[in-house]
């Protein structure tokens, strides 16, 4: 057995496998691609959302700021008490004691102040309690010119600190410079960062500035964890000298923030972009603190990727796990489905090489339903199909090698036994022994004497004795006087066809005889005595050339159109006191019409007329070396038919033998719907073309004689394999064989609608190399041909295979052929016909109304299911069978023959 150097399922495997791993890494790829993306727009956005936050927590914080201040800068009790402590009147002369002045608002209380300057202690209280109230941080009153007077983060006791904002703060400088209501934005104090809101401090009206508030909220921790809070984001606030963070910020330095100190310098926000800070990664935005056009400071937001994707990552891996896991089972998968795949084509592999070594055994069990499937049943179809062609093929070669011991071997022993039958003598006439030497006379007789015998056989004879040169042969049966004077016509054909040409004198009578072996001591033969050889010898002996003397009772009984057709004669033997009758029959004047009608006695007739029959028209054969329509060479005649002459012979335009079948004188003259059917036998011939089926090749009309030529195949009739098999039964696995071979090219023949309507034993041939040939479609018609030319009262067929429709003369279709390949199985696994009678209305009958006993009564190995195909074939109602032959020839490719019956075969 040859091993692959790759085997199939491995490739399938790998190429699977690989294709499997391929589509997981992609998505695996792509889904880990898409959740780091995911989780990068998720920190992108965080980020973006602090960074906006802060933006609207500041303007909110700043419109917080500014409106109390603002409103302080215009209420009135306020404005008054600050004016009054930052303009105190000038101290009391001391030589009286004088009331203090009333205040504008009582509800101020006495402001007390120090000699020559403001009231700070007073200012401190009054700008703490309104700091409380506004919930601030610092609170600082500045005067007309933007210096601190005081301030609630560091108030002043003793005097004023002398911080001028007005050059440290944009904000303070563009609310003076541009006498504006309210100025806000942060502002840096110290080293801290502060939400500020500055307003004028007036009084009187027209409205007079006397100082300005600064309102301020911390820029620290708490404001930094509230933003965090609601993002998720590290917040950090920088300055050049200071960090204010989140709780949740990193502790790295600015120095570790790249792009930071850049903010600082420019005032340019810095877009989110990811930085790997102190072995972690994150991604990092910053936007400016101003004061005005003056950087102060910078929000700085962080999203540590390493925690944002952490999920991501638990995915990732899960991801990969699965992944991992996946790719094992399924290329556990691939591994089954490659092996489950592949495990056919390896059978059918294996089966390949051992139907190439000649093992036919082999048979592929394949049940699916796929293209595998197909292949399975197609090559299982091949491997039957090989198997029928080598069984058939030594099953001809036996058949040879039988025929060929037969002529070598001498005859076997008969033992002594009583019978009855046709006796034919053919008496030899013109052979020369006095100009030959002793050999080639001998030669030249066992040649014609071989000659003789054919036909002998081929009319289902038997050659019993020789004695000199003459043949005594016995015909058995209730036809036995029809087939004599066939095989003498065929004989007398022949002789007169050779070279030289020959001729004999034949004799026929009909009785009881006495046969055996007689033994002597230094020669045997076969002794056939009786009255009935007797005469027969003797009818040969006074016979003229080419002439049969038949006894008179004989001709009697074989019916009038014998009698009709030879002359009253008589032979007068020196011992017999009264001459014998003889019917003179010239074997020229026996047509293929007369024996067509002697036939009509007989049950197994091939055209069967319920009406009269006129006379015959005789016409002369072929003979060999004869050129026949100016292209083929005549050799020999191969049989007879029903209808005409079959001859081998050479086309001599093509150089190749081919077979010649002419349609018989009688016919010509007699018989327009023969002429009519043998036309037609061509064109449909013509149609079907498969190589079990006998090709036609050409088809004309010459010197009167319809003709066609054919491919000539050497081999032999199913008829004759099955009278070779033992009790007639053929072994069942060769007998399916044929069967297939049959139905295939007559399912060729149901494609085009045609019909064959005589299918027999007869028209099956099976040549050297095992290929089955159906023959003669010369009865064939079209399926549902409303043109037929079948006459009322005549029943086309062969009565043994007929279907009841085609014996009641019903419109027929190819279910009829699915019959008739009933009765062909019947017969040749049962070695019998499923209908038997000694009438032909017995045979016609029991096709109508009798049901057949069932095959495995008779051989019960074939089994159930040969049997059902078989009875299904045989039923009466053409619906119950199969509808056509491709129908039978797809259970008949699924049989499966038991192991006895296959032994048998």
């Amino acid at each position: 057995m040859e091993r692959p150097r790759f085997p199939l399922v491995l490739k399938l495997f790998l190429m699977t496998a690989l294709l499997i791993a391929v589509v997981v890494a992609l998505a695996v790829s792509i889904t880990i691609q898409r959740a780091n993306k995911v989780a990068s727009e998720t920190v992108d956005k965080s980020i973006r959302s602090a960074a906006d936050l802060f933006k609207d927590l500041e303007g909110d914080r700043l419109a917080k700021l500014g409106l109390p201040v603002r409103l302080l800068g215009y209420d009135g009790s306020l404005t008054a008490y600050v004016d009054y402590a930052l303009s105190p009147p000038p101290a009391p002369a001391p030589t009286g004691t004088a009331e203090p002045p009333a205040v504008a608002d009582p509800a101020v209380p006495p402001l007390e102040t120090q000699a020559g300057g403001p009231d700070l202690v007073s200012l401190n209280d009054q700008l703490e309690q309104r700091r409380q109230d506004l919930r601030s941080d610092i609170l600082m009153l500045l005067d007309d010119e933007g210096r601190v007077m005081t301030r609630t983060d560091r108030p002043s006791l003793t005097g004023l600190s002398g911080e001028d904002l007005y050059d440290e703060s944009p904000i303070v400088k563009t609310v003076i410079e541009n006498n504006l209501d309210l100025g806000s934005g942060v502002m840096a104090l110290g080293t801290r960062l502060y939400h500020t809101a500055v307003a004028p401090v007036g009084v009187g009206t027209p409205r007079r500035i006397i100082g300005y508030l600064l309102n301020a909220a911390a820029i620290d921790e708490a404001f930094a964890k509230r933003i965090a809070d609601s993002t998720r984001a590290e917040v950090m606030f920088v300055t050049a000298e200071s960090i204010v963070r989140s709780p949740n910020a990193p502790s790295f330095g600015m120095q570790q923030m790249r792009g930071v100190e850049q903010v600082l310098r420019t005032g340019q926000s810095l877009p989110p972009r990811d930085e790997k800070i102190g072995g972690s990664s994150y991604v990092i935005t910053a936007q400016p603190l101003k004061a005005g056009n003056q950087t102060v400071g910078a929000a700085v937001f962080l999203r540590s990727l390493d925690r944002e994707l952490a999920p991501f990552r638990e995915i990732e891996r899960a991801l990969l796990i699965g992944g991992g896991i996946a790719l094992l089972l399924a290329f556990m998968a691939s591994w089954l489905i490659a092996k489950r795949m592949t495990r056919p084509i390896e059978q059918l592999a294996g089966m390949a090489q051992a139907v190439t070594a000649g093992d036919y055994s082999v048979q592929p069990n394949i049940d699916r339903n796929d293209e595998v499937g197909i292949l399975g049943r197609s090559f299982a179809k091949m491997i039957s199909s090989l198997r029928d062609k080598a069984e058939l093929e030594e099953l001809v070669a036996q058949m040879s090698a039988k025929s060929a011991e037969r002529e070598s071997q001498a005859r076997p022993i008969h033992a002594p036994v009583a019978d009855e039958g046709t006796i034919l003598v053919t008496h030899l006439r013109g052979l020369s022994v006095g100009e030959s030497d002793a050999g080639t006379v001998i030669a030249m007789l066992s040649r014609i004497m071989r000659l003789q015998e054919d036909e002998v056989l081929r009319q289902e004879g038997e050659v019993r004795e020789i004695v000199g040169h003459r043949l005594v042969s016995v015909f058995r049966g209730s036809r036995g006087i029809i087939h004599a004077i066939r095989a003498a016509r065929a004989i007398n054909e022949e002789m007169a066809s050779g070279t030289p040409p020959l001729g004999i004198g034949a004799g026929i009578a009909t009785g009881n005889f006495v046969t055996g072996s007689v033994q002597l001591k230094h020669e045997s033969g076969t002794a056939i005595v009786g009255n009935a050889p007797l005469l027969a010898l003797l009818f040969a002996w006074h016979a003229p050339t080419g002439t049969a003397y038949i006894s008179y009772e004989t001709a009697q009984a074989a019916g009038g159109e014998i009698t009709g057709s030879t002359t009253r004669e008589e032979v007068r033997l020196k011992w017999l006191q009264q001459p014998l009758p003889v019917a003179s029959l010239p074997l020229v004047n026996v047509s293929t019409g007369m024996l067509k009608s002697m036939t009509m006695t007989g049950a197994a007739a091939a055209t069967v007329r319920l009406g009269g029959a006129q006379g015959p028209a005789p016409v002369a054969d072929l003979s060999a070396g004869q050129m026949f329509a100016s292209r083929y060479r005549i050799e020999q005649i191969l049989g007879r038919g029903g209808m005409g002459v079959v001859y081998k012979a050479v086309d001599t335009q093509l150089d190749e033998t081919v077979a010649i079948k002419t349609l018989t004188g009688d016919v010509l003259q007699q018989s327009p719907e023969d002429l009519e059917r043998f036309k037609r036998e061509i064109r449909l011939a013509r149609k079907i073309t498969h190589r079990n089926v006998l090709r036609t090749y050409d088809y004309g009309e010459a010197d009167g004689i319809y003709f066609i030529s054919m491919e000539h195949v050497r081999g032999y009739t199913l008829s004759e394999l099955e009278n070779e098999a033992p009790n007639r039964q053929m072994a069942a696995r060769p007998s399916m064989g044929i069967a297939r071979q049959i139905c295939r090219g007559l399912h060729a023949a149901h494609e085009q609608g045609i019909i064959h309507r005589d299918i027999k034993p007869q028209n099956v041939l099976i040549d050297a190399k095992g290929e089955v040939k159906l023959m003669d479609f010369g009865i064939a018609r079209v399926a549902e041909s409303p043109e037929g030319i079948t006459q009322a009262g005549l029943i086309i067929g062969t009565p043994h295979y007929m279907s009841p429709e085609q014996v009641q003369g019903k419109q027929l279709d190819a279910r009829t052929d699915v019959y008739a390949m009933g009765v062909l199985l019947y017969e040749m696994l049962a070695g019998r016909r499923p209908f038997e009678s000694s009438s032909l209305t017995g045979i016609l009958a029991a096709h109508i109304s009798e049901k057949p006993r069932p095959l495995t009564d008779l051989r019960a190995e074939v089994g159930p299911q040969v049997n059902g195909i078989v009875m299904r074939c045989l039923a009466k109602d053409p619906r119950q069978r199969y509808g056509n032959a491709g129908e039978l020839l797809a259970d008949l490719d699924v049989v499966q023959i038991p192991t006895t019956a296959a032994a048998a075969a």
